[in-house]
């Protein structure tokens, strides 16, 4: 029986499969194989977890509007100037391999907008060139219509998607740290707030091209945020990571037997391959022999009978009359 192993690459979009599950991650085609495709396939177990990054790249305020002072580890970003809207986004797209966990503490009740969006190609001005379009929760704009709003966390307590209408959320406030799990694996972003996980903001996030980053619009001058870009996992995430991690060294070590058998499979098939060659010329050899006999009889079939010498007269001796 075949055994089941990873291809290395999908056969119908060709994205690298990097064994991280049946699926194709990109065009959601089954790649697993066969034993017999040894050429294409790997016994690389599929990684349930790769590692869990930390937010990547840096803030970048194009509207000007905005004070940001980064650290190894956070990022401080204060509105500055008057009370006009302004909006800001990470430079580096999250990677989808990964999960990506950080924080953001609120310094005054949440006033604005917290949440992902697509990366943006580029933004529209509005008085000045580095004055970007406000990316308002209600009609998704983001400087360029196709920037919009993955999900956003608003100051009013709701949770948006583009196009989906906004649903109940938390209330942010302050002193509240805000936690967002990016799970590439779930293919969901989850929010907890102050550790406690609160739900899922939204779903589908493998699909969008180009990838997501982080990115806030607020109004009021002095709103200030402290975004911890490697927070610690909440108590229930790292459980499940453990869990997670239990079950990848089962599969591995499944996956290793998987290889020694599927090793012997082939020993044997070797085996079987020489004796059947070693059988075939043994039949080959018996073959042959067993004509060279036929030609031996057939010519001892005309040879003559033997002659023997004729018996001796049965008459009496002269002396004996």
């Amino acid at each position: 029986m075949a055994s089941p192993l990873y291809h290395k690459y999908c056969s119908k979009c060709g994205t690298a499969t990097e064994q991280l599950g049946q699926y194709c991650r990109n065009c959601g085609n089954c790649v697993l194989g066969q034993a017999e495709e040894d050429d294409a396939l790997s016994y690389k177990p599929p990684s349930l977890v790769k590692h869990t990054d930390a937010l990547p790249g840096s803030f970048s305020p194009y509207s000007g509007c905005f004070e940001i002072e980064e650290q190894a580890q956070t990022i401080t970003i204060t509105k500055k100037g008057g009370n006009a809207w302004a909006t800001a986004w990470m430079t580096d797209p999250m990677k989808i391999s990964d999960i990506c966990y950080f924080e953001v503490e609120l310094k005054q009740n949440l006033s604005g907008c917290l949440g992902f969006i697509q990366k943006p190609e580029g933004f529209m001005a509005s008085g000045s060139p580095l004055c970007l379009t406000h990316l308002h929760g209600d009609d998704g704009h983001c400087g360029k219509q196709n920037g919009v709003w993955t999900c956003v966390l608003t100051g009013a307590g709701n949770f948006r998607t583009t196009p989906a209408a906004g649903r109940p959320g938390p209330a942010p406030k302050a002193k509240d740290k805000l936690g967002f799990l990016v799970d590439f694996f779930s293919n969901r972003i989850i929010l907890y707030v102050n550790g406690k996980r609160h739900g899922t903001m939204c779903s589908g996030i493998r699909e969008i091209k180009g990838g997501i980053v982080f990115a806030l619009s607020v109004s009021a001058a002095g709103h200030a945020f402290i975004i911890n870009r490697d927070a610690k996992l909440p108590p229930e995430t790292e459980q499940l990571r453990r869990t997670l991690q239990a079950q990848q060294d089962f599969i591995e070590r499944a996956c290793g037997r998987l290889e020694l058998k599927a090793r012997e499979v082939r020993q044997l098939k070797q085996a079987r391959e020489i004796d059947e060659a070693t059988l075939q010329a043994a039949i080959k050899e018996r073959d042959a022999l067993r004509r060279r006999l036929a030609e031996f009889e057939a010519a001892g079939s005309t040879a003559s009978e033997p002659q023997f010498a004729p018996k001796a007269s049965a008459t009496t001796p002269e002396s004996c009359k």
